[in-house]
């Protein structure tokens, strides 16, 4: 049997904030294949997509320089050489 991709990062919090940064952690997926790399994705709002703002090798991340005052929703995708599993639940957060 080939690589799957990974399954659904679990529990997503944010763990501290403050301003201009926040601190996510996450539990990795307890389905699917081996998680190459975690992709963090911020949506902004009024907008559609969940642009890529870090990409971190351990299930947890410190984002800075984000923009204060705007109430950004945070999600992490767990990825492989298969592909991407189902995001995670969302967190948002003004900084």
């Amino acid at each position: 049997s080939g690589l799957e991709p990974p399954g659904q990062v679990l529990d997503l919090t944010a763990v501290e904030q403050g301003p201009g940064w926040i601190h996510l952690e996450w539990k990795k997926p307890a389905t699917g294949g081996t998680v190459a790399i975690y992709f963090v994705e911020r949506l902004t709002p009024g907008a559609s997509d969940w642009p890529h703002v870090a990409e971190v090798y351990a299930p947890k991340v410190i984002l800075e320089k984000q923009e204060r005052g705007i109430e950004f929703q945070y999600r992490i995708v767990a990825s492989n050489k298969a592909g991407n599993g189902k995001p995670s639940n969302s967190v948002t957060a003004v900084l």
